[in-house]
């Protein structure tokens, strides 16, 4: 049946009878042959669609094996089961980071450079591998085994994880061949399947390059992505404390839940951020409905944080001395910096206000008031920046 546009009549049979004619439905994308890439990562995060004949006759398990083996449900697996089996040492978080953040930095660098319906993607990471978002995904995974901290988990974690993606990436490969063709075939012997080489294939077409106006930065999840991936390790932890508060009273302590503020503080505030990262940038909506301002919920977290901090200054300090030494520090880290500044960089105003929330928090030991008090603000900041941002295109 030839490809087109229109609309396409079928002929229903029922038995050995033609039945009515019955239209199909309408298929506004283009032709095959104008097609020549696809976002490889959309494979691993959308189930594969299913026919109703296909549904009839496939096995029970055939789509629960293939929701399991996703790649965000393969990443929440590993975070819940690092809840009740991490052995969380901060060497070993730092560690978890050194990989965390190359495979962000690579998954945006990727996402930058592929261009929907552009053509085939031969420039940026697309000369040193075929699939940078798996080898991002890679770095980004071995990294929370790193702050999961169990050897075996990691062993086995990487065992799934290179039979999924070896059959995942094999039957990509063989869709892109029957696309693409003999372009894709040069392309193919020219660039590793996974591991970069030192130097970058050459002789390649150029494709288009990375771009901070790239429909997947500009209009996508990126950011919001950033954010959770970097606060992955410490989901691992608070959860874990959590579960060693719940499942063993014996080892409760003091330390336990400073602890446990302090981590899920920063969470939390990270969480909001992420939040705000993609009501503003996707969805182009304020955090704060636009009928109320945002400044009495600004002015109203700077005042919790100082009453916080002069709170537990008070509580702390033995001599007039020091208290009258922690006060003139709020006062200065709070007027000194965002006053100065208001009129001429509204932006570096609320950047200072968040330093000086952090800053004055753990001065008087209260860094989990200075966390939510910083996440605060940054929503409040990126909600600031779209009211006063023109409307994007197309919206």
């Amino acid at each position: 049946m030839p490809w087109t546009g229109e609309r396409i009549i079928l002929r229903v049979w029922n038995g050995n009878q033609a039945g009515p004619l019955a239209p199909c439905a309408v298929r506004d994308d283009p032709a095959p042959h104008e097609v020549q890439f696809m976002n490889l990562e959309s494979a691993i995060d959308a189930p594969a669609p299913v026919t109703p004949a296909e549904s009839a006759t496939s096995a029970w398990w055939k789509p629960a094996a293939r929701y399991l083996l996703r790649r965000g449900t393969m990443r929440r697996s590993l975070i819940i089961l690092g809840f009740l089996v991490a052995h969380i040492r901060l060497p070993w978080l730092f560690a978890a980071w050194t990989l965390l953040i190359p495979g962000i930095l690579l998954h945006f660098w990727a996402k930058g450079s592929l261009w929907l319906a552009g053509g085939l993607a031969t420039s940026g990471p697309y000369r040193w591998t075929r699939n940078p978002f798996y080898l991002a995904n890679a770095l980004i995974d071995l990294g929370i085994c790193l702050a999961i901290n169990r050897p075996w988990l990691t062993a086995a974690y990487g065992v799934v994880f290179a039979v999924t993606y070896y059959l995942t990436i094999r039957n990509e490969e063989r869709d892109l061949e029957e696309r693409l063709g003999p372009a894709y075939k040069s392309y193919r012997e020219a660039v590793p399947r996974f591991f970069p080489r030192w130097r970058p294939a050459s002789g390649l077409p150029v494709s288009r390059g990375y771009s901070w106006s790239n429909a997947n930065l500009v209009q996508g999840r990126e950011f919001a992505r950033v954010v959770r991936t970097l606060y992955a390790p410490l989901i691992v932890w608070v959860g874990h404390l959590i579960f060693i508060f719940l499942a063993h009273p014996e080892r409760r302590s003091p330390e336990l839940v400073r602890t446990g503020f302090l981590v899920g503080s920063i969470v939390l505030a990270a969480k909001g951020i992420e939040y705000a990262l993609g009501r503003t940038i996707r969805d182009r909506k304020t955090v704060i409905p636009r009928a109320l301002p945002t400044w009495p919920f600004r002015w109203a977290c700077i005042a919790g944080t100082v009453m916080a901090a002069f709170g537990a200054t008070i509580r702390t300090t033995s001599s007039h001395a020091e208290l009258a030494t922690v006060s003139l520090a709020c006062c200065a880290a709070f007027l000194a910096g965002p006053v100065a500044v208001r009129r001429r960089s509204p932006a570096l105003e609320r950047l200072l206000e968040c330093g000086a929330c952090l800053a004055v928090s753990v001065m008087a030991g209260l860094p989990w008031v200075g966390a939510i008090s910083f996440g605060a603000l940054v929503m409040l900041a990126l909600d600031d920046r779209l009211r006063g941002a023109a409307p994007a295109p197309g919206r």
